[in-house]
């Protein structure tokens, strides 16, 4: 990697580590392969993250900050409809089932639908519940 400032290499790592970990998840990821795919040394993954946890923490966060979550987030707002419930349901599926979440790594459905499926099945139980 080229010289970067502090904050634009933590960017490029989450950035770069993301595909591993959709491809082997957490646990079956080791730091040495993190910052193997980083191009960067073990000792300087760790400068920028302290763990394995929160470089994946940071990594979801990025997730979060993308237009399916931003999306996903506008229709949860909606009023409790059966009309709003169709939509959540089509676009969970869409997004996570058939992996749509992210065109460049359609793997990485898998490392998000962990956190936002539960998101979802939260907010669809509240809406169901409501009803």
């Amino acid at each position: 990697m080229p010289r970067l400032s502090a904050e634009a290499r933590k960017e490029a790592i989450v950035e770069a580590v993301q595909d591993i970990f959709a491809e082997k998840g957490f646990d079956g990821t080791t730091i040495k392969e993190l910052a193997q795919v980083a191009g960067v040394s073990e000792a300087l993954l760790y400068k920028h993250f302290p763990s394995k946890e929160s470089l994946y923490a940071a990594m979801l966060d990025a997730c979060s900050k993308g237009p399916t979550f931003a999306e996903a987030s506008r229709i949860l707002e909606f009023e409790t409809s059966t009309s709003t419930l169709v939509m959540m349901a089509h676009f969970m599926i869409s997004h996570y089932v058939l992996g749509l979440v992210c065109t460049r790594r359609p793997m990485l459905g898998r490392c998000t639908t962990r956190r936002y499926g539960v998101i979802w099945a939260f907010g669809l139980s509240n809406m169901w519940r409501s009803r």
